[in-house]
């Protein structure tokens, strides 16, 4: 594990840390998905709060529910990582 010397009182994890302590980062490794290319949008609150129950209800994260749905739409379900074809056939 990584120890770091947190400076003003802050540490890595953006939790308050006493000066002169250490604080240990754990990072859980994430499967590799391949060569992706990140995409910032803004949706308007009302898709959000939607797509943000469908992700929770998929066991996944709105950044990749959104990455499957877009798979989809482009008709690439080979590279969709969570979503199964029954999910995307509910979904719409």
């Amino acid at each position: 594990m990584d120890y770091f010397q947190p400076i003003c009182g802050v540490s890595a994890n953006k939790t308050t840390a006493l000066p002169g302590t250490r604080v240990i980062l754990s990072t859980m490794a994430q499967p590799n998905k391949g060569d992706r290319q990140q995409v910032s949008t803004r949706l308007p609150r009302a898709v959000y709060a939607a797509v943000k129950v469908a992700a929770a209800e998929r066991g996944t994260t709105v950044s990749q529910y959104i990455a499957d749905l877009t798979c989809a739409h482009f008709g690439r379900p080979d590279l969709m990582y969570l979503l199964d074809q029954e999910v995307l056939s509910q979904s719409a």
